[in-house]
């Protein structure tokens, strides 16, 4: 407990104590100040509203959350004592941000990325595996893990061939312009030359 805070709880009862919390600001930053005669039976509105009047902007108490321990107090009507503040503690809050206009909020672009539901690999064994949402926006690399690790399967010794081109590991699925239920060759790769 810091000497401030000792000073105080021994000068005199019904005191909170109020610690703002920001991320953009280092913690010794933060605005912290006493609320003398302020008793745990007052509700959280009324807490909203003594931060707000310490802060020099009563009229804003709406656009403060406060916190005791990890629990955010929303319920304005509830007591600090219901929440399980006793006196001298700690409380925090936090200055909300104004919601934007939604007229002048930038969208982010629709999500378009295609998704196909199969793609089909012929084995080296003859079997047909199938894998299912598999993203065009994926490497081939990827994909070779993906099959790996679903179809328990070795893929470092494997080659992925489709319409008779090699495919390269570093390229997107998108670039090989694969489609839903093509076929892909899983071919052995063969270590030869010098």
């Amino acid at each position: 407990m810091s000497d401030w805070k000792d000073a105080a709880i021994v000068a005199q009862r019904d005191i909170l104590f109020a610690e703002e919390v920001n991320v953009n600001i280092d913690a010794a930053d933060g605005v912290i100040f006493e609320l003398n005669n302020f008793k745990t039976t007052e509700t959280v509105r009324g807490l909203k509203m003594a931060i707000a009047a310490k802060l020099n902007n009563a009229a804003e108490w709406e656009s403060l959350a406060v916190a005791y321990v990890d629990v955010e107090m929303t319920d304005l009507n509830a007591t600090l004592a219901s929440y399980g503040v006793q006196d001298t503690d700690i409380l925090f809050f936090a200055r909300l941000v104004s919601p934007q206009d939604p007229k002048s909020a930038t969208n982010p672009p629709a999500y378009s990325e295609k998704i196909l539901n199969n793609v089909l690999f012929n084995s080296l064994k003859g079997q047909t595996l199938t894998l299912h949402q598999v993203s065009l926006s994926s490497t081939v690399a990827e994909l070779k893990q993906r099959l790996g690790r679903e179809k328990s399967i070795n893929m470092s010794e494997l080659r992925l061939i489709c319409c008779g081109k090699q495919w390269d590991d570093n390229r997107t699925l998108l670039s090989y312009d694969l489609q839903e239920n093509s076929t892909i060759q899983l071919v052995a790769r063969l270590r030869g030359g010098q």
